[in-house]
């Protein structure tokens, strides 16, 4: 392939007249018309691309901004069970914006080895996503501060960590479950089960302990919380097994209601009571938390405490503008509003 010193050459000019017209500065130092498009002509005829990378060294952007997703999230969109719209939706925002995007599956081995992207160890991005779930234990956290290390203009999308530097862009995960207790409180359901998966990630944990303390806030300390962790994260039955030993523990009777620590789980726990014939809300009321697609879809459409995806993709965009604007990496971002949508499953 061509280099820009040769096409300066063929040209008959230099190579920083090359590089000021192919990064659209030649209006600036006053390049003729005739000379850029001698040079556009040239490049176009001999194939040019310019170097990523070493544009990257030299004027310190490349203007590519990068998605990393866990390879879990990305299965469960292959199988039409993860929130694979948000993927679509947020790359298209930035597209439209004006940025170039790059998307990385992370796998388990990757956090495990601490294995960066080439795409970040070689400085092609300016600015990391992490996107939704990608938290999930001390390893995943030790990750985040391997990439930060590499790219410190990162960011975690609808996700948490417990890394004092690392900038959120989420909700607030204590408001969501007090908002779904207030919720439950009102309708008169007065003992409840708290659902989650195994792995019992931070944001859920956060979700959980805020729910516990508002009922015991509303009861007087009298109602009954009983928190059940159970089942993968990644596949769909994992909130049936978390109601399997919920009966189990509770000898087959249920609380009047189960907050859900995202929608995922409610839907999983809404599947395996009505194959064991019980009844939503009648026996059980049942509350998530986010805006899975499937919730709604459900046979017993869900409450949930869900987001506006919009208002949250294009405060990611404007995360970035402003911090080319020169807003410090440091600052905080404020967390988004979450909203109760109120269904028949309560």
């Amino acid at each position: 392939m061509i280099t820009m010193k040769e096409l300066g050459n063929l040209a008959g000019v230099s190579q920083s007249t090359i590089s000021i017209v192919l990064n659209h500065k030649a209006k600036q130092y006053g390049i003729s018309e005739e000379t850029q498009k001698r040079i556009h002509a040239l490049a176009h005829q001999h194939g040019f691309r310019p170097n990523m990378m070493a544009r990257s060294m030299r004027v310190g952007r490349t203007g590519i901004v990068g998605l990393l997703v866990h390879e879990g999230a990305m299965r469960q969109s292959f199988d039409q069970q993860g929130n694979e719209n948000s993927y679509m939706r947020l790359q298209a925002a930035f597209l439209l914006a004006g940025y170039k995007i790059m998307l990385e599956v992370v796998t388990d081995e990757d956090i495990r080895t601490l294995t960066i992207p080439k795409f970040v160890s070689d400085g092609l991005a300016d600015f990391l996503i992490l996107m939704e779930n990608f938290v999930d234990s001390t390893r995943s956290t030790n990750y985040i501060a391997a990439l930060h290390r590499f790219l410190p203009r990162l960011m975690l999308y609808d996700d948490c960590c417990d890394l004092p530097d690392i900038p959120t862009l989420s909700r607030d995960n204590a408001e969501a479950a007090i908002i779904a207790a207030d919720h439950l409180w009102e309708r008169g359901y007065r003992s409840f089960g708290i659902l989650c998966d195994a792995s019992f990630r931070l944001a859920h944990s956060l979700r959980a302990k805020a729910f516990q303390t508002r009922i015991a806030e509303l009861s007087g300390g009298a109602s009954p919380v009983e928190l059940v962790t159970a089942g993968d994260r990644w596949t769909l039955n994992c909130g049936g097994l978390a109601v399997t030993e919920l009966l189990e523990r509770m000898q087959g009777k249920l609380p009047d209601a189960l907050f859900c620590t995202n929608d995922y789980f409610a839907y999983g726990a809404e599947q395996e009571l009505l194959q064991r014939g019980y009844s939503i809300p009648k026996d059980t009321a049942l509350i998530g938390v986010g805006e899975w697609g499937m919730s709604e879809q459900a046979q017993i459409p869900i409450t949930t405490v869900s987001q506006d995806v919009k208002e949250r993709i294009e405060a990611a965009v404007k995360r970035w503008k402003d911090i080319q604007a020169g807003v410090a990496l440091s600052e905080k971002i404020p967390p988004l509003p979450s909203r109760l949508q109120v269904r028949a499953s309560t």
